[in-house]
């Protein structure tokens, strides 16, 4: 959050401000961890609402009078520095718009993609655009359309081809540290709609992802591995799928025993 370059300040300053006086839990100083954070410039306290600069950090005496007058000076003279552009913050921005999904919300959006192309050097806009759209589709099935259709008129505006299938790829094989608490392997919902964008990207030929993250999961289960994901469900989206489109592969018979034998053993754990 700190880095993003499009986080409203109100939120940055808030996450400083909750880190600051978490200072005694840190066997620190609440005053010196301001003082640290007005010195490293991490809050650009210039871009801050003078008002609310003023009652929750001079006011309180949160930094030194120095500091709060170069502050000040910097907003009177309005010579702060902006803050730095951030092309992955604003493709997610456009790609995130409300709740788009619909086939008119697409066309908008690549519209405005088309646009941030066109004033880009190229290189990084495709590869933040590959994430951005990477992270919109794993969201669920209908997210998956929306990032197809978004592609495809982005194409047709005369931008570049490019495929996320890649950036899905590495969320099925790259775990994340079992240290965090959201997202595709820890959030139980998140993983279940993973898997259902996955099921439905899969066309007539191709089901090699799906059997890839169904094999995943199915081994965390046995294995009790990121069972906060709850990895069996996932498995069971996916293993369906393939068992209504994909009949005669030759690994189906493999993974719906596997899937019968987590979900026994599971049920006999309670």
């Amino acid at each position: 959050l700190l880095k993003s370059s499009s986080a409203p300040i109100a939120d940055v300053f808030a996450a400083a401000a909750a880190w600051a006086e978490a200072a005694e839990q840190r066997n620190e100083d609440i005053a010196g961890a301001w003082r640290q954070i007005a010195k490293s410039g991490v809050v650009p306290f210039h871009l801050v609402d003078p008002r609310a600069f003023a009652e929750r950090v001079v006011v309180p005496g949160l930094i030194s009078n120095e500091q709060a007058l170069s502050v000040f000076v910097t907003i009177a003279l309005g010579n702060g520095p902006a803050r730095p552009r951030n092309m992955l913050d604003e493709i997610r921005t456009i790609v995130n718009k409300g709740r788009l999904t619909s086939l008119e919300d697409a066309g908008s959006c690549a519209e405005a993609l088309f646009n941030l192309w066109g004033n880009s050097d190229g290189g990084d806009f495709e590869c933040f655009a590959k994430r951005a759209l990477c992270e919109k589709a794993r969201r669920g099935v209908e997210h998956v359309r929306f990032v197809v259709e978004v592609k495809k008129r982005f194409v047709e505006k005369g931008g570049p081809s490019f495929t996320v299938k890649h950036h899905l790829e590495d969320l099925i094989r790259k775990k994340p540290s079992l240290e965090r608490l959201v997202g595709v392997w820890h959030c139980p919902v998140e993983t279940l709609e993973f898997a259902r964008a996955v099921a439905a990207s899969c066309n007539h030929i191709h089901f090699d992802r799906a059997v890839e993250f169904s094999k995943e999961c199915l081994h965390c289960a046995e294995d009790g591995q990121y069972l906060q994901c709850e990895p069996i469900a996932a498995a069971e989206v996916l293993v369906r799928h393939l068992q209504k489109r994909a009949a005669s592969l030759p690994c189906l018979p493999g993974l719906l025993a596997r899937l019968a034998a987590a979900k026994a053993s599971a049920d006999a754990a309670g």
